[in-house]
């Protein structure tokens, strides 16, 4: 089931205790890479649980850019409107400084901060290998 249909069908609350039991199941693997939405670490459980099986990497983007990154995704729950309707510029923009500041000290606890403006996918990769192999985990920001 896609995440926005849970979301609509069950709630924010019933989405966040599907995605803590499922954060703890993938936490047990070895090696694994777990791509976390932005709210997962808002719960401090989550954050001490992700930080207790490895690092946790912000991937920092001023907000036009996470603006035009997610305009055009229509699987993101809480970047619809009510009416399940694309959000104008304004009210995204509104709502993503919301989820920011909701969010802000759960990515100030990161281990790594990459910024990701300017970056494409891969370059942003290659600065996250980079600094996992320095072995260095800390919250200098990587440009």
């Amino acid at each position: 089931m896609f995440c926005i249909k849970i979301v609509i069908e069950n709630g924010e609350k019933y989405f966040r205790k599907l995605k803590k039991t499922k954060l703890i199941e993938l936490c047990q693997k070895k090696n694994a890479v777990i791509s976390l939405g932005g709210g997962s670490l808002i719960d401090l459980s989550n954050r001490k649980l992700c930080k207790s099986h490895g690092l946790i990497i912000y991937l920092k983007a001023e907000l036009p850019i996470i603006y035009q990154r997610l305009r055009k995704k229509t699987n993101r729950p809480l970047f619809r409107s009510e009416m399940e309707e694309e959000m104008s510029e304004k009210e995204a923009m509104e709502k993503l400084t919301v989820l920011l500041e909701q969010r802000r000290e759960g990515y100030e606890d990161a281990d790594i901060t990459i910024e990701t403006d300017a970056c494409d996918f891969g370059k942003s990769i290659d600065k996250i290998v980079r600094r996992i192999r320095t072995g260095k985990s800390d919250t200098r920001r990587i440009i």
